[in-house]
């Protein structure tokens, strides 16, 4: 599956939530008395350089998905065209080009205030206790 093939990823999230809501979450130690249809379950690992997303749909086992031939994505997204960004190897590939709408490594940020950041970056932060990226302003 390819980052830039928007219909079929729209076609695999789509297919849950025709289903309902995505997840049913309760205390595990409470008896559950509604009746469970199997939904559709979305796993993200957001890391600081890369990420990966599982999806089990409809009870069936989890499966990582392939985007560019391989199940680990670069955590990078392209602003260049704000209707349509772009993710992974091919927003990376912009970083030099476009270097003003490119965001990577946005986990180093978060949680964190303006005055919190005491490393170099190259990006132009808006705001002081909620840190807003300023994306080829």
């Amino acid at each position: 599956m390819s980052h830039d093939d928007h219909d079929d990823d729209d076609d695999i999230f789509s297919a849950g939530a025709s289903a309902g809501a995505l997840f049913q979450i309760e205390e595990p130690i409470a008896a559950s008395t509604r009746p469970r249809a199997a939904g559709f379950g979305i796993g993200i690992d957001l890391g600081t350089t890369h990420s990966l997303v599982a999806l089990a749909p409809h009870g069936e086992a989890p499966r990582v998905l392939e985007i560019d031939g391989g199940s680990l994505v670069p955590s990078v997204v392209d602003y260049g065209d704000p209707e349509r960004p772009r993710v992974g190897a091919a927003a990376r590939a912009r970083q030099v080009e476009a270097p003003d709408r490119v965001i990577s490594s946005v986990k180093r940020f978060m949680g964190r205030a303006r005055g919190d950041i005491g490393f170099s970056h190259p990006y132009r932060l808006d705001g002081d206790d909620v840190l807003r990226f300023d994306v080829g302003g």
